[in-house]
């Protein structure tokens, strides 16, 4: 059985991972302001920029939902060590809202990857199609 301690080291997890998670968009956001999205065609970059911007709000409310819900459970067990360790009652064993912030940022997450790679890959190999299209001259 779940007790009180080990669901709020859970959504301590969360905080941190979010909190890491999104801190690495940033990466995303630099490598695109340095120029590896191509402006042309406008769909990429716009489709990156997107994503990055949905699962940024989504870590963000993940973040701050499992922060809650962690500072809900140390008011009310404050007490004591021992109130820590009582299993979870029946009603506390759902997860909260929060957590589907929390996968839906992991979605927008790994998309806003894939988009990214995508768009640095887009124009060599457009060029290698362009490329293998091409007749040899006589």
């Amino acid at each position: 059985m779940e007790t009180y301690r080990e669901r709020l080291e859970k959504y301590e997890r969360r905080v941190q991972m979010a909190t890491w998670l999104g801190t690495s968009l940033v990466g995303f956001i630099a490598l695109i302001a340095a120029g590896a999205v191509p402006k042309e065609p406008n769909f990429l970059l716009a489709s990156v920029s997107s994503l990055i911007a949905l699962a940024a709000l989504c870590a963000a409310f993940s973040r701050v939902g499992f922060e809650w819900e962690a500072t809900l459970i140390k008011r009310e067990k404050a007490a004591s060590e021992q109130e820590l360790l009582k299993p979870l009652k029946e009603e506390d064993k759902t997860w909260p809202r929060c957590e589907n912030w929390w996968l839906t940022f992991l979605i927008f997450y790994y998309l806003s990857g894939l988009a990214f790679i995508i768009s640095v890959w887009w124009k060599p190999v457009a060029s290698l199609i362009q490329l293998l299209n091409c007749e040899p001259s006589a």
